[in-house]
Parts: structure tokens; sequence; C-alpha cells
């Protein structure tokens, strides 16, 4: 697989396309399929049935990608003998011209063993059990060499256009992982892929209908069409009608069968009944309505191919119709929804793939512990990395579960900390922990807990005879936070949480099929799995950092915490208590298990009834997380080891003036200017919120007034280094003080001059609601306020004229660039005049200052002073300063705790963040490896579980990236604190 191949493994963040066609150029191929692979997490193993819902999702990710609608297209395998003795006729080896394909799981798979029926059962309770295959739904997973069609007798490819600079033509691949894992493949190819010579080959625009492949027929099938009448090089001038019945005589298909192209929609052959929900009905209404809407992507796709191969002059024209034709197709809103319902209707296949995948590398496991190996062996291994997969297919899948379970109704992840979705993420994970074997603990803050104990353990717990600091305060405790930001990924934090998991499942697998004792030690060392809550600081107040970790480290009290507000002025201890009454009615019904008996309906009881926060300290801590991506990926290293995380400085700026607004956009801009320093190039400074505070003035009178947009990316504010942002707000910071010099210098007549001002109001940063993220976008109103009525005949059209497109001008050819570059990596999305503008004489802007020495944070912050008092200058303005919070730079390498960075890709905060799978196993190896080791070590001193990690970590890998300083703020930093005072 190329996932775990020799090559250098990177994930394209954009594709490189042909400048005139907008074609992918074709050395983009393998980075796309390393794209699809690390995206969609599909049982890609199983391919009859469900091959149209996995091409919706792979075209969706596509056009994630920015690659052009019309550069993608469907391509459709049928058998050629669809007749009633065919379709009765379900033994592929009896039929002559059955589809096949190699099954992956058919040397490897036995269908009968318990073990493998006891994890299914388990975890995918609704698969039906016989003995030469396993059913759920409509979806069969068999045991034997190969998989046939025996459903669908069809097959539903995804196709990308390419432009071939060395050939200069346009070359059409496949891209489908169930047949093919390991590249792209011509069209003609997918025949013998699916050993059928005679397979038929249609092809269809997105949205467009399925038509036979002219180019594609065999000498066999052209016969065929020849002796019904047809002639194969005008089959496209025929009507649909026409082409229709042409294919039931082909294939010899009835009226209403799976081979009449009249029942097809443009991404399925047929309508195979599923639970004939009112969703699926009108699912498929939506989707039979829109079929055909595409045609007319057919011929233009023809056209702009033979224009570019050609090199004729209207190429860019024709390129220029598709994407109008594209766009007022609304064709990427329908892939999102195939793509949406595809992978809810996926999901108990990708469940029952994800058990039978990790059950094959558990054996393995178990096999190479009992001959003394460590896992660790195979960290540069592709056939060790092979052989366990499962480990990482598995978190990947509980990764999704549980971003499935953090989703608002318009499918953003937003469960910021003990908002209604924080709920159903908290519950899911206890679910997981559930699953693991783990004992669940919820303490009064609302850190859920998991230990893994053994039943004599359990017993000493429940009666009362064991303490819960005599099983925590030499155990290994593996955690993150599954709080997110708003419009959230889903690697954040829950890396850290639901790899503990995995771990801690690993090891209660081990233990109860193949009686390992790894995680189930005589000694004190045991397993611990926290989800701390709160890291990503939604609710502030009274001094606290990260509220979760901070009580388990006393660094924090259980009161100061329940009085912290966020945004919205809740109150911490108000909003604990509703999240433990939906835990209260969860544990009530049965769906998850809690130490914790949550009986009472007062609050007070409630809280009373969790255990204590600081019981579950040790300073043997374990978190993995996805940070500075950009950075190990250019190292081309899967994992560094943090020794160092930055300090951090927080603080509120209230400015108060008639340009307050004008005040809060320089400042975030001048603060930027700070990173120019030597001393402080690797600091990171971070505007991630703005907001006018009271009522807003609304003004007239102005002309020009013009209201911009322009687009960054959304990324972590920690983990990001200057060189690789793109901060929409430090651009509109620029923009406005190149609109103020542009007035100061501005050839208009002085009497005019004098009765005009430059204005700037109504800015809006998103997401805007989090100190730690650097905003995605910014929209803000620049315009000059005139003293006369009649702004327009005042100023003129010249100037007007002038002032737009200079600015448009600074935008696109100096922000548009990169940061190293000079600019700040952004685009400007539109611009437009407005007639009024709406203006607030009060704001508010958050600073986040992170620098790994206390000597560059005082020098940073002796700066601000200055520019603070020079803003209050220029604008009039008054600048009130509240600190927020202060934390020193942490060293871990003395205090113990491991912080592993692993590569990643599409920002973090961020919507679009990923991980290679490769990378995800890699974490797990390593994690499980330093796990058992600790758990072993018979050393009766103090266990340095930063060594371990640091020893087990590959030499080469630390040759390219030695050692890690963080930028982010992390619940670690807390337990590291603690554990520098003892």
């Amino acid at each position: 697989m190329l996932i775990f191949g020799s090559t250098r493994e990177t994930l394209p963040i954009t594709v490189e396309l042909d400048p005139t066609s907008g074609f992918p150029l074709l050395e983009e191929k393998d980075a796309i399929l390393q794209y699809i692979l690390a995206y969609l997490a599909l049982p890609y193993s199983i391919t009859d049935y469900g091959c149209g819902k996995k091409a919706s999702l792979i075209i969706h990710q596509l056009l994630q990608l920015a690659i052009p609608p019309y550069a993608i297209s469907r391509s459709l395998l049928l058998e050629p003998d669809l007749s009633v003795d065919a379709l009765n006729n379900t033994d592929w080896q009896t039929r002559q011209h059955a589809m096949s394909v190699h099954n992956p799981l058919g040397e490897s798979i036995d269908l009968s063993n318990p073990v493998l029926k006891q994890v299914m059962k388990e975890e995918c309770p609704d698969v039906r059990f016989s003995d030469d295959a396993w059913t759920v739904n409509h979806y069969q997973l068999t045991a034997e060499r190969r998989n046939s069609f025996t459903q669908t007798r069809s097959h539903v490819m995804c196709v990308i256009s390419f432009w071939d600079q060395k050939r200069r033509q346009v070359r059409q691949l496949v891209l489908d992982p169930s047949l093919k894992k390991d590249g792209l493949f011509e069209v003609s190819l997918s025949r013998e892929l699916v050993n059928c010579p005679e397979a038929l080959l249609f092809s269809a625009p997105l949205l467009g209908y399925f038509r036979i492949d002219e180019a594609a027929l065999t000498s066999k099938q052209t016969k065929a069409i020849a002796s019904l009448g047809y002639e194969s090089a005008e089959l496209a001038s025929h009507s649909l009608k026409e082409h229709h019945s042409l294919v039931r005589q082909l294939v010899r298909a009835p009226v209403d069968s799976i081979g009449d192209p009249d029942t097809w929609t443009f991404a399925n052959t047929a309508r195979l009944v599923e639970d004939n929900s009112p969703s699926d009905d009108a699912y498929f209404s939506r989707q039979r309505q829109a079929t055909g809407e595409g045609e007319c992507l057919r011929e233009k796709v023809q056209a702009l191919i033979t224009a570019r191969e050609h090199r004729r002059s209207d190429a860019s024209a024709c390129r220029e119709a598709l994407v109008r034709c594209a766009d007022e197709l609304n064709i990427r809103v329908h892939i999102a929804r195939d793509a949406e319902w595809a992978a809810k209707k996926l999901q108990p296949l990708a469940d029952l793939a994800t058990q039978v995948v990790y059950f094959q590398s558990l054996e393995t496991l178990a096999k190479k512990l009992a001959s003394g190996n460590r896992t660790s062996e195979s960290l540069h291994s592709t056939k060790g990395l092979q052989a366990l997969r499962g480990l990482g297919v598995r978190l990947r899948r509980r990764i999704d579960q549980l971003a499935q379970a953090s989703k608002a109704q318009d499918e953003r992840i937003d469960a910021r900390a003990l908002n209604e979705h924080f709920h159903q993420a908290t519950i899911a994970t206890i679910k997981q922990m559930n699953k693991a074997g783990l004992t669940v603990f919820i303490d009064k803050v609302g850190n859920v807990h998991g230990l893994l104990l053994s039943e004599r353990d359990r017993e000493a717990l429940s009666g009362g005879q064991q303490h819960i600091p005599d099983f925590t305060r030499e155990s290994i405790s593996h955690g993150s936070h599954i709080d997110t930001v708003n419009n959230a990924g889903k690697f954040d934090g829950r890396l850290g949480v639901l790899s503990g998991i995995e771990v801690a499942h690993t090891l209660y697998d081990l233990k109860r099929f193949y009686d390992r004792g790894e995680g189930y030690t005589e000694t004190p060392r045991r397993v611990l799995v926290t989800a701390y809550i709160g890291e990503e600081m939604t609710f502030t107040g009274n001094s606290v950092s990260m509220p979760g970790s901070a009580a388990i480290a006393s660094q924090s009290s259980v009161e100061d915490i329940h009085g912290m507000k966020n945004s919205q002025g809740q109150v911490f201890k108000q909003q604990l208590v509703k999240m433990l009454e939906a835990l209260a009615s969860a544990q009530n019904e049965q769906q998850i298990f809690l130490y914790n008996h949550l009986e009472s309906n007062e609050p007070d009881a409630l809280i009373d009834a969790c255990s204590e926060p600081a019981d579950f300290y040790t300073r043997h801590t374990y978190e993995r997380h996805i940070e500075q991506g950009p950075v190990l990926d250019r190292a081309n290293v899967p994992t560094a080891l943090v020794d160092t995380i930055m300090g951090i400085h927080q603080e509120d700026f209230f400015i108060t003036g008639k340009q307050a607004e004008t005040a809060a956009l320089l400042l975030n801009h001048q603060l930027r200017q700070l990173t120019a320093r030597p001393d402080a190039s690797d600091a990171r400074i971070t505007v991630g919120v703005t907001e006018g505070l009271g009522e807003d003035c609304c003004t007239e009178n102005v002309y020009p007034a013009l209201r911009w947009t322009l687009e960054g990316e959304m990324n972590h504010a920690g983990a990001t280094p200057t060189p690789d942002r793109k901060d929409s707000g430090v651009a509109a910071g620029r923009l406005a003080r190149y609109f103020l010099d542009w007035f100061a210098q501005c050839d208009i007549p002085s009497d005019i001059k004098d009765k005009l001002r430059p204005s700037i109001s109504n800015l809006n940063l998103t997401p805007g609601t989090d100190r730690n993220v650097i905003p995605g976008s910014v929209s803000f109103t620049t315009a000059l306020v005139c003293d006369s009525a009649h702004p327009r005949k005042m100023i003129g059209r010249e100037v007007r004229e002038d002032l737009t497109q200079t600015l448009e001008g600074y935008v696109i050819g100096t922000l548009g660039r990169r940061v190293s570059t000079g600019g700040e990596g952004i685009r400007l999305c539109r611009v437009q005049p407005v007639s009024y503008t709406n203006v607030y004489d009060r704001t508010r802007v958050t600073l986040d200052l992170r620098c790994d020495s206390a000597r560059v944070t005082k020098a940073c912050l002796d700066s601000i002073k200055d520019i603070v008092t020079s803003i209050e200058q220029e604008c009039d303005v008054q600048i009130e300063r509240r600190p927020q919070q202060d934390l020193p730079p942490f060293g871990l390498e003395t205090s113990g705790q491991v912080l592993l960075m692993e590569r990643s890709y599409g920002g973090s905060h961020n919507p679009k963040e990923t991980e290679m799978l490769a990378d995800i196993l890699r974490g797990s190896i390593l994690q499980f490896d330093a796990t058992c080791q600790f758990l072993s070590d018979s050393n009766d001193g103090v266990a340095q579980l930063f060594s371990y990690v640091d020893s087990i970590i590959p030499d080469d890998w630390k040759q390219k990236q030695p050692r890690f300083t963080s930028g982010a703020l992390h619940d670690t930093c807390n337990i590291a604190a603690r554990a520098q005072c003892l």
C-alpha cells in the first residue's frame, strides 16, 4: 500500500493545476491518492455494494482539494449478461462473465474463529453470522479468495482528468482504492481488475447520465452493437431513450431490473432497498431529479480537451464556460449532500471492516509479545506496519465516531466546553472507555477518567478497601482534551484521549483473549486515561489556566474553576450541572457506566457525587497532539518529542474613542511586527477576537464606502509559526494602515480634504470567538466620511476609482503573497460598495503571546507599552489593558512528562486537519511500546517517562528533528508545574 511505502510521505495542501485547462497535473496523482487515503478511512476491502457511496465521498474530497468539478467524472463497469437467468445465478464461478476482485481478507480471515466472533458481537451487534459470510445491512464479508458482485453486478468508480505535460495530452485515470490501493490506473485497466474482459464501460460527468464509453468498446461489443442496428461511432448522437434501449438489449436486461439504465441515477446503477425510511425516499428522489442536469458538461469538457491538446486560442474560453456551467449547476452542494448521506450509510460497513482488520493485528501483536519482541521494531518495517495496521485503523475509527457525536446541525464540529455537543462528546467518550474495559469516573470539574483495573482491584475499590490515589499515583496517564473550538477539526486534543483508550482497549483484549498481563501488573503502575476539560479556554477567569488539568494538579481550586465564565456570561458550575444531568440520564438508561452514582436532582448533590480531581494526579503523563504539521512535514519526520512548551501571556485591550475599530486593526498590525525582531522571530502573536461593544452609530454621508472580505486560514494560535500563517486579521490591519496612508498622501484639494476623514468600521473576524484561533476570514468597511450631505458630488468618481484600485492592488499584489515573501497569504474574496457604515466607539481586542523564554516575553511586553501609547495618540483613543493569564515556559525533560507532536495536515483548530494512517499507526505503536516498558520496569526508583519514549524514538527521526518546542498551551503544563515542585 502506498501509505506504508518507501517513498517520501506527504499530503498536498493544494494540487498544482494546468493554468489553461484547470486540470490537475499528472505528477500530482500519487499525492492526490495519499490525500484521499488520509481523509477517507473507508472499508475499501469490500467492493460489492457501496461503491457509489464511496465514489461520492471521494469526489467530495477532491472538490475540497480545489480540483474543478469538470475535471472529475464517474465511470461504471457493468457485467455483460444481466438476463433473468444470470440475475438468478448468485454463484459467480458458474457465471461466464461474472465480475470479481481479489479479496484481501480471503487468505487471512477465519470466520469461525470464536475470538473474532466475540469481538464482532461486542462492536457490531447488527452483524448476522453464517458459515460462509457475515452480513450487515447489504454488505457482506466473506473469507472466499475473491469478492464477487453478487448484488450489484456493477461497479462505480471516480475518474480524474489530468494534464500530462510530457505528452501534451489529457489522461483520464481512475481513483478507486477498492480495486487498486497503490496507485491510479487507466480506465481500460478496470476490466482486468474485475476479471471481466467484456464488462461494459460507461462514463458520466457529475450529475450526468451514464452513457456507453465509445472509446472503451471492445471489438466484440462493437460487433454486438452493430448487430442491433447501431453504429458504435454514432452512439453519442442517439437520444437517451434509444441509448437505454440499446443497453437493455446488449445485456439482455428486463425492464426495471438492475441492468435497465432507466432505473439508474447520476451516482448509482440502481436503488437497492435499504431500510425504506422516508429519508432514503427523499434522498433518492432528489438524486433522481438532479440526474441529467450535468449533461451540459459532457460536450464542454470534450471541447476543452480538444482545445488544450491542440493549443487553440479558445481553450481559456472553453474553461470559463465550464466554470460557469458548474457554478450554475450547484454541483458542490449536490455532492456534499451525497457525501453526507453516503457516510451515514457506510458506517455499519466501516465498523465491520475495522474490527476485522483490528483483530488480525491483535493476533499479530499477541504473537510478537509472546516471542519477546518489541512492537517498536515495526516502526521502520513496511511489512511490520502492515501487520499492525489495525491498531491505527481502529483509532482512526474512534476519531471519526467522536467527530460525528460532536457535530452541530450544520455538520460543523462545535464541542466548546460544556455546550450541548460537548455533552454528547463526553457520553461518546465514556462509551468508548466502557468498551475498553476501563472503570470510569467523572470528577468535580468535569474531567473524565478511565482506569484499567484487574478484577481484584475492582473488588477492592467497590468494597471501599482502596483509595483512588493508590491506583493513580504511579500510573501512566494517557490523555488530552475533547473540547474544541467552534468549527473545529477532529484530531486536535482528541487524538491524545482516544489513542489512550486504544492502548487500554488493546491491553484489555490481550488479557481476556490471549491471557497477556501487560496492563495488569502487580506493581503500583497502572494505565489511566483522562479527558481533561476546558483546554481550549472557553471559560476564563479567577487566574485559572486550563481548568481540568489545573484541578488535577492542584494548581487551582474547584471553587475558583466553578466561578469561571465564558464569553456569553455563562458560569462554569451551572453549565457543569447541566452536563452532569445529561450524564445521569445516560447512566440511568444504561447507555454509559460510571463509578460515580449521579442520582440526585440537586446541583450540589450531583457535584458531591463526583470524584476529587486531585485523586487522579500522576506525574507520568503521555499526550499525543497534532501541531506545527508543516514543520514536521518539511523535516519528513512522523513525530517529535517536545522538550519545551512556550510560555503564554494573554490579555484583553479595551479601546474607547471614535476611532476604536481603526485602533483595533492598527494594534493587530503592530503586534505582528514584533515578530520581525531578531530575538522574537519564533514568538507567536495572535489577535483571535475583535468585537464592538455597546451600541453602534450609523453614518450615511460616506463615499466611497467599501466592504472588504479577506480569506486566510483558520489555525492554532500557538501551533502555527509566523511563516506558516495566513492571518486574515493581520491582513486587515495592514490594509487599514495602507488606507490611512493613502488618504494622508492622496492628491485631493485641501479645501475638500479638510472636510473628509477616513473611517474603518463594522469589523468582523471569523470565527472571532476564540483567543487562541487564528481567524480564517475577516470583513470590515473602509470609508471616507464627509461633513457635507452630498459626499458623491464633493469627492467625485476619480477619487473613488483611485482608492478602490489602489487598495485592491495592494491586497492582490502584496497581501496575497506568502508571509516569507512579505505578504499574509490571504486572498480577496470580494469588495463591494455600501451606502452607510456602523461604527463602534468601544472595542475589545484579545492578545495571545507565546514565547520560548521569559526574556523574550518581557521584551515583547515592553514594546507593547510603546505600541499602545502610539496608537492612543494617533487615533485619539484610550486603551485599557486587562491581563488574563501568564504562564512561564516549561521544560519537560527534567519533569518527565511526554508530549509528542505528530505530523499533520490542514492546520490545527481547523476542520481540514488530518493525519496519514501511517503516522497514526506509528504513533500508536510507539505509545503501546512505551506503555508496556513503563509498566514492566522493575526499577524501584522514580520512573522517568520522558526518557522511556526518548529511547524508543528512532534515531533517524531524532537526527532530522532532535527535539521540539511547542507553541500550544497543553494540559501537560499544569502537570509539569506541579511535578517540578515535587
